[in-house]
């Protein structure tokens, strides 16, 4: 694996707790509907309820985090200059992604349609925050090659 595919994972986990911490910021400060942790309810579905509530939270944060780092790593993987605009176009990709086949698969129905109406757009807010962050970090991440290149 490349160093610059290492640094897409890690920028991209970075980016999974900046939506994290984001999420639950907002949560607290009555901004979002309140909903069950979709990295918790997406481990709950596979690996069944029967499991202890630590092993659930460890697993979940696990998910998500691996799940932002590979993200992460394949942009940077498919592209050689990441900018801003990539990791918003990637946030609302996986944002997608979560309203046609996680919340389906989690029988929240379509764009959440079984639970809060508010939920897709929370979501979608979250996924901005992902995708900006990815790219902010990106693109510094890409003047600093350069530079070093150049150097």
């Amino acid at each position: 694996m490349s160093k610059r595919v290492r640094a897409g994972i890690v920028w991209g986990i970075v980016a999974s707790i900046s939506m994290s911490t984001f999420h639950r910021l907002a949560k607290w400060l009555g901004m979002f509907p309140v909903w069950p942790p979709t990295p918790a309810s997406v481990v709950k579905r596979i690996f069944g309820s029967g499991m202890s509530h630590p092993l659930l939270i460890v697993l979940a944060i696990a998910f998500h985090l691996a799940y932002g780092g590979f993200w992460g790593g394949a942009l940077w993987a498919s592209t050689p200059r990441i900018t801003v605009w990539k990791g918003i176009g990637l946030g609302v990709f996986l944002w997608l992604i979560m309203q046609l086949a996680v919340f389906p698969f989690l029988g929240w129905g379509v764009f959440a349609s079984g639970m809060n109406s508010k939920i897709a757009p929370a979501a979608l807010t979250e996924h901005l925050v992902f995708g900006t962050v990815l790219g902010w970090l990106g693109t510094r991440t890409t003047v600093r090659s350069r530079v070093s290149l150049a150097s």
